[in-house]
């Protein structure tokens, strides 16, 4: 019996200690279409589009930030690889 806990504590304790191993991605693909606010397709072309990560909702403080010139065609999908 006492073996049997032994283990369940040492598998629980090997579970929770992953996440500690984790690495944070040094790439964040991004797949998506260009639309404006009200949801239509933007045209044909060539735009600068800005990433950011921040820290609150109003983006006051951005801890990171990109910008990619990206071709958008008629199609209209894109594929952005940030942190490049």
């Amino acid at each position: 019996m006492k073996f049997l806990k032994l283990s369940a504590i040492i598998l629980l304790v090997s579970l929770l200690a992953v996440p500690c191993f984790a690495e944070v991605p040094k790439l964040i693909e991004y797949i998506g279409t260009l639309e404006k606010a009200n949801e239509s397709p933007y045209p044909q072309g060539i735009y600068d589009i800005n990433f950011q990560i921040c820290t609150d909702d109003t983006c006051t403080n951005t801890l990171w930030s990109e910008t990619h010139t990206v071709e958008i065609s008629a199609k209209n999908k894109k594929d952005i690889d940030g942190g490049t």
